[in-house]
Order: structure tokens, then C-alpha cells, then sequence
């Protein structure tokens, strides 16, 4: 599923399974950019998975802050691949980069 030449990103809905390495999941319907390469989750999901917090950015194009976290899993169809989380105060629909889930 990758995105056509000079397209740029393409979005879908896709069901996953995220965890911790400590074995606690969160069930998620996310919305996959397939030209992305971390998964977007709420500050509260990241907190429920106990996930580590590693570092800060901001989102240049639209101004909005993040924190980094690592130690996390996705599991789609069958894959599973380590992934970088993302968290945004009060973000409602998680997103996910397509690229996390071929790098399995």
C-alpha cells in the first residue's frame, strides 16, 4: 500500500493492537498516512500503555506540540514492528504511518 509517485499521502482506516513490552494493549481503529512513520495517539492513551517518554517536538506545518515515546508494538494483520508513539493532548482519532507497519 504505498502512496503513487508525487501523490504524496494517502489516508485509510485500519484496525490495530498496540502494546508495551510489558504486555498491557490498547485495541485502536487508527487513520494510516501512508507517508508517515509514527503512530499519533492522546497523552492519556500513552499513559494507559505505562509507555517512555523520550523526548519533544512540534508539528512545524500546524504548530502543535508532542512528546516521543519508545517501547511500543503494533500489531496489524498478523505483523507485529516496534514504533515510535507520538502523543497530543486530547487528540480524538489516533493516526498511524503506513511505513511502522512495513517495516515489520
Amino acid at each position: 500500500m504505498a502512496a503513487a509517485e508525487g501523490v504524496g499521502s494517502v489516508f485509510i482506516w485500519v484496525n490495530v493492537r498496540l502494546c508495551n513490552k510489558r504486555s498491557a494493549y490498547l485495541q485502536l481503529s487508527a487513520k494510516v498516512d501512508t507517508d508517515a512513520d509514527a503512530l499519533v495517539i492522546s497523552n492519556k492513551q500513552c499513559a494507559d500503555l505505562k509507555l517512555m517518554c523520550v523526548g519533544e517536538g512540534v508539528y512545524r506545518d500546524i504548530g502543535l506540540t508532542y512528546k516521543v515515546y519508545e517501547g511500543a508494538e503494533i500489531e496489524y494483520m498478523g505483523r507485529s514492528a516496534e514504533i515510535v508513539v507520538h502523543s497530543v493532548v486530547d487528540l480524538e482519532k489516533p493516526l498511524l504511518g503506513m511505513s511502522a507497519i512495513r517495516a515489520s
